[in-house]
């Protein structure tokens, strides 16, 4: 014997032919299957969203490094700048054809007169 319950999962569709019948779900099962589908779509925008995020951090973080380096370099640059400004004066010259060449500033002018061939 086939309980009612069983019976009244199983009926035939309208308008099929006689003699066939055809399951129809449960609308427990449709249920299910919409809640399903919520879920993919939703974890279908979700993911992507949540990756490309990720990918913006990661850019983000780079960008902060490079851009550290480059304020970094940008102040060693100046600073050798300075440095070649005060390696190239007339003073620092003087100071150091004194200091490690052992050279005097002259204490006469000494005029030479080209001459005519």
């Amino acid at each position: 014997m086939v309980s009612a319950r069983r019976m009244h999962r199983w009926r035939p569709l309208s308008g099929s032919k006689p003699g066939r019948s055809s399951p129809v779900m449960p609308t427990w099962v449709k249920r299910m299957l919409a809640m399903l589908l919520v879920a993919f779509t939703f974890l279908g925008i979700l993911l992507p969203y949540l990756w490309i995020q990720a990918e913006i951090n990661e850019a983000s973080a780079e960008r902060r490094t490079w851009s550290r380096i480059l304020n970094e370099t940008i102040e060693e640059h100046q600073a050798l700048q300075f440095r070649l400004s005060e390696l190239q004066s007339a003073r620092r010259i003087e100071q150091v054809a004194i200091e490690r060449l052992g050279m005097e500033k002259p204490t006469q002018v000494i005029h030479v007169e080209p001459t005519l061939h």
